[in-house]
């Protein structure tokens, strides 16, 4: 029975990649949120070959580590007389696959039923975000990509962080910061890290790993915020400044109402609810393309309330894996799920304070969490773990269900391409 069910897993895991690999074909390049500004800014270096200012192009206050390596791709495309975009596409859709293939090497260090790990591994192959984002030109991805590669190397090495290794940890913490100003929330968990280690150790050499990490990660990407810093007086600068552009976007109401209402998440409220509700966007926008980057919104609005009522589910599972790994993560010296705790919590931090910050229904963005997708993983794991002591009944009906969910998923987000004809 095990065996069956292992080949019914690898077989679904296989149809999920699939998935990636049809959308990757026949995905459109410059469809997504604000891809047209991404790829101006990929042509800008092409032309230019230096890095713009902010106030050259609405993503331009972006880190450029991205949008450098796209425009080499880019140039590539065109001397192998193919559509540079196309070549383009590739960053994404290839640092999703790598995000995949990490989590599963993290599942492997948390868990030892293969089971566990592959049913795990389908929650991050079918997650609506990573999905729907794989083949979008933005640096979403490869930041992803980045901080997953940080938490592998964090989960492989646990508390065994010498120099050598802190200064390679520097290095590929540098290089997210240097792709997203979301870096700067994993720096910060890393730190914490770190003391907590000194704490519990009260080991000079812990400190000096440290100040290793420190220093490798402000030499990677140190320049650029000193740049920015020097040339707007703010490190952290964004295109919605009123220095750089006027507003874009009719300003919503950020108060306690929005924070704690959960209506949002119960009516068949797909496409509104980001702009009543945190909980009720934040959750619709984890299943569904709330902003319309991969699918027409009329046609599938339906559907999509069915994966919104099913992922409840898989939610439920991610959710009392948290507060599990919180448990288990106070028990024992070493505390196992330290980091992936911390990182979470900080990361969604940022996030609350990004959405209130920018009172706009477009801030309300789940893939902003595509870092903590490996976390979310191992969550889910733990949850899914008490899961399967259920009675017999309601273990086979919550399976059930959560393959249906997988069905609905496969047929939601299989592009099509005459989607792009609707309302012609």
């Amino acid at each position: 029975m095990k065996k069956i069910r292992k080949i019914f897993l690898i077989i679904v895991i296989g149809l999920g990649l699939l998935v990636y690999f049809h959308n990757f074909n026949n995905y459109p390049a410059t469809r997504g949120l604000d891809s047209h500004d991404h790829i101006e800014y990929i042509e800008y270096l092409v032309d230019k070959n230096r890095i713009p200012r902010a106030d050259e192009g609405l993503q331009m206050y972006q880190p450029p580590l991205y949008y450098y390596f796209s425009s080499r791709i880019y140039i590539l495309g065109e001397v192998a007389g193919v559509d540079p975009l196309k070549f383009v596409q590739l960053v994404g859709f290839l640092s999703s696959l790598g995000i995949i293939l990490l989590s599963y090497e993290i599942l492997r260090v948390y868990f030892k039923d293969k089971f566990l790990i592959y049913g795990s591994l389908l929650f991050v192959i079918f997650l609506p975000i990573l999905v729907y984002e794989a083949n979008v030109i933005t640096s979403e991805t490869l930041f992803g990509f980045l901080a997953t590669l940080a938490i592998y190397l964090i989960s492989v090495w646990k508390d065994k962080l010498s120099g050598r290794r802190s200064l390679f940890l520097g290095v590929i913490v540098g290089a997210s910061l240097l792709t997203k100003y979301t870096g700067v929330f994993l720096f910060a968990s890393v730190i914490v890290y770190y003391v907590y280690g000194y704490l519990r150790d009260k080991e000079l050499k812990i400190i000096r790993s440290g100040v290793v990490f420190v220093v490798a990660c402000l030499v990677v990407c140190g320049w650029f915020y000193v740049r920015q810093f020097i040339l707007f007086g703010n490190p952290f600068i964004l295109s919605n400044d009123p220095s750089l552009f006027p507003y874009r976007q009719y300003p919503g109401y950020r108060d306690i109402h929005f924070y704690t209402n959960l209506e949002g998440i119960l009516p068949l409220n797909v496409f509104g609810a980001e702009g009543e509700s945190f909980w009720g966007g934040t959750y619709n926008c984890l299943w569904v393309d709330t902003h319309n980057t991969f699918l027409p919104i009329m046609e599938f609005s339906k559907a999509g309330a069915l994966v919104i009522y099913l992922g409840l589910l898989p939610t439920y599972l991610l959710v009392r894996g948290f507060i599990r790994a919180i448990r288990l993560g106070v028990k024992g010296k070493r505390k196992k799920y330290l980091f992936l705790v911390v990182y979470s919590v900080v990361l969604f931090g940022g996030y609350v304070f990004y959405t209130y910050k920018l009172p706009f229904g477009s801030s309300i963005k789940t893939f902003y969490f595509l870092s903590a997708v490996s976390c979310w993983a191992v969550f889910f794991g733990l949850g899914f773990e008490k899961m399967l002591k259920w009675s017999k009944e309601a273990k086979y009906l919550f399976l059930g269900l959560l393959v249906l969910l997988v069905g609905l998923i496969v047929k939601l987000y299989w592009y099509q391409s005459w989607w792009l004809n609707i309302g012609e």
